[in-house]
């Protein structure tokens, strides 16, 4: 969960080098967002995307679902 104002994040991890499904939630209007392909660094870190408002720090809230492939 990324309340207004947050900036992007680097969450670490996962495994390196690997690609995960990325979706944005909308908790005021209910929406899920498209899915975005993430791919983690050699360390096995993500950093978020941008925010769908646009930009690196976030104007309102905003959830996320990280799914890991099988």
């Amino acid at each position: 969960y990324f309340e207004n104002k947050a900036v992007r994040a680097k969450i670490a991890g996962f495994k390196p080098d690997a690609d995960f499904y990325w979706a944005w939630f909308d908790p005021r209007g209910g929406i899920w967002g498209d899915v975005i392909v993430v791919t983690s660094d050699e360390k096995g870190a993500i950093r978020s995307p941008e925010f769908p408002d646009g930009g690196d720090v976030a104007k309102r809230d905003w959830a996320v679902k990280l799914i890991v492939p099988r």
